[in-house]
């Protein structure tokens, strides 16, 4: 065994590590090992998965069997386990340690059968297979070579051992999750308790008594947000976008059922009752202070000032400069319909 590893040691310094196939040495026989990962790509949340079968389709049974992975330090081993036609098994020897030929990297060893000790003694026999399975989390993002991994043993008094393929894989690092929190009011600016906001089954909170709400460890990404309540009723806020490692603010007024739908067009800042160029114009004109404010106002006595209803195309009850923005993704196609306020809705909406 010993012997064998040496002249592995000296046929790497010899030729380098070169990317090729996994080669058993002898060749020409019944014996069958592959080796797989569960992906090339990853990221710092993943989880690594090796799979190392060896299989005997020989006559005789294996003998002095060892086994190798040398893995890059930034891998942390969190689990493996040796199992035999399917069945795990214990009372092989499991050790590690930083590898004397890559430096930065770590070795781990599994001696399965020693025959120079009685601690140590299982054969692989006729028709059966064994696989070990290791779990590596990566601690870090970049680029990560896994240089060998290396199986000795020897059968019917010829020794065999396997010189493997260099293996790259790729880390990124994971996006860090976001938080959405926000304030739920009524149309007289009173909390509203007891509101459920939800993105799924597992990402919702309940607003407390003073209308409060927050939710945490959101991945990031684009959702609809679905607002529930048992007397007020249900929506649905569409397109919130929750980027990492901030907190996205999210505040509803809830609007009065008595008020009857307003007639206007929403995104109709100019009041010609289309939504087209002009009322970018219009809007920008306004802001600018060359410009008239865009008709259809309406007087809210909550918040006591004027809302501009048709040129709100967020619908955050506010006309900003947000909401040119707003309008002019709409023509780009980037938002499917413009908001309105849901103080004011228009009529048939």
């Amino acid at each position: 065994m010993k012997a064998v590893l040496a002249s592995l040691a000296i046929f790497i310094s010899l030729f380098g590590l070169s990317r090729a196939d996994d080669i058993l040495f002898p060749s020409n026989n019944g014996i069958i090992i592959n080796y797989n990962v569960s992906s090339y790509e990853l990221t710092t949340d993943d989880t690594l998965m090796i799979e190392f079968m060896i299989s005997n389709n020989e006559n005789h049974a294996f003998e002095g069997l060892f086994l190798t992975e040398i893995l890059p330090g930034e891998f942390q081993v969190i689990s493996q386990n040796i199992s035999v036609n399917g069945q795990s098994i214990s009372g092989y020897e499991y050790t590690f340690q930083a590898s004397r030929l890559f430096s930065g990297y770590n070795e781990y060893h599994w001696v399965i059968d020693d025959p120079h000790s009685d601690r140590v003694n299982r054969l692989l026999y006729p028709e059966q297979y064994m696989i070990l399975t290791i779990k590596a989390i990566p601690q870090s993002a970049g680029q990560f070579r896994l240089p060998f991994h290396t199986v000795c043993f020897y059968s019917n008094q010829i020794s065999f051992f396997l010189l493997s393929d260099i293996l790259t894989i790729s880390v990124e690092q994971s996006a860090s999750p976001g938080n959405l929190a926000g304030r739920a009011l009524n149309y007289q600016a009173e909390p509203i308790a007891n509101m459920l906001f939800r993105i799924d089954a597992s990402l919702f909170d309940y607003t407390s008594d003073a209308g409060y709400y927050s939710i945490a460890q959101i991945p990031p990404g684009i959702y609809d947000i679905r607002v529930t309540h048992p007397e007020e009723g249900d929506s649905v806020i569409e397109d919130i976008t929750i980027n990492s490692s901030m907190e996205t603010k999210l505040n509803i007024i809830w609007p009065d059922d008595n008020i009857n739908g307003l007639d206007y067009e929403p995104g109709d800042i100019n009041g010609d009752n289309t939504v087209i160029g002009s009322d970018v114009t219009y809007g920008v004109n306004y802001f600018r202070g060359i410009g008239s404010p865009p008709p259809d106002s309406f007087w809210s006595s909550t918040s006591n000032r004027w809302i501009y209803s048709a040129a709100d195309a967020n619908g955050d009850c506010m006309f900003i400069g947000s909401d040119i923005t707003f309008i002019v993704n709409y023509f780009r196609a980037i938002h499917e319909y413009i908001r309105w306020c849901p103080l004011t809705p228009p009529n048939n909406r």
